[in-house]
């Protein structure tokens, strides 16, 4: 059995995607209402262990929003008693914490890439969370160095045209460098799989 943890987990497109195969989510990340309630039901892994802090928040309006989040959580329902955890926010989220898997899969959120968006990139507010998932993935492999947990990573084609250069960020996390790795030509094009 393939084992699988699913950050920034939505509605859990892993699941359905690898529907048939041997694989089994064992912990997802994931705060917003609807999908926490979906993922509760489909795998019981009952209320989000962490939400953002209100306090915590950069302004008044990100503020109200996350207590309009922890109020619409409190409202749900909770089944729980499963096997897999939903870690809730990933900027709270330590790799150490999360259990043994063959695969990290994420989809960190897209508006700052999207090139539909404000092209806010790897500095705005969803757009660093793709900073979050290289986090949490190095340090989980920090505290297991002998295992070969692989990492699938999904988002829009904007991030290869960031601004920010993020693309070239992310390759430079994943493969412990201090700097962005540059692209060849003015864009990353042909580029998405790293082995």
């Amino acid at each position: 059995m393939v084992r699988a943890i699913s950050l920034f987990s939505g509605i859990e497109a892993l699941s359905v995607a690898a529907r048939g195969l041997d694989w089994q989510v064992v912990a997802f990340a994931e705060i917003e209402p609807f999908p926490c309630a979906l993922l509760d039901y489909y795998y019981k892994c009952g209320k989000p262990l962490r939400l953002p802090d209100p306090a915590e928040a950069r302004t008044a309006k990100k503020a109200k929003q996350i207590r309009s989040l922890h109020r619409s959580i409190a409202r749900i329902e909770w089944i729980g008693g499963g096997e897999a955890t939903n870690f809730g926010d990933a900027a709270q989220l330590s790799g150490t914490e999360l259990p043994e898997a063959d695969w990290i899969v994420a989809g960190p959120p897209c508006p700052d890439y999207s090139v539909a968006g404000k092209r806010a990139g790897i500095h705005g507010e969803h757009g660093n969370m793709t900073l979050e998932l290289l986090r949490i993935y190095n340090e989980y492999h920090a505290c297991r160095p002998h295992t070969s947990t692989h990492l699938l990573f999904e988002n829009v084609p904007g991030l290869l045209s960031d601004r920010g250069n993020a693309f070239g960020r992310i390759l430079a996390e994943l493969a412990g460098e201090d700097t962005a790795l540059e692209p060849a030509g003015p864009r990353w094009t042909h580029a998405g799989f790293v082995s």
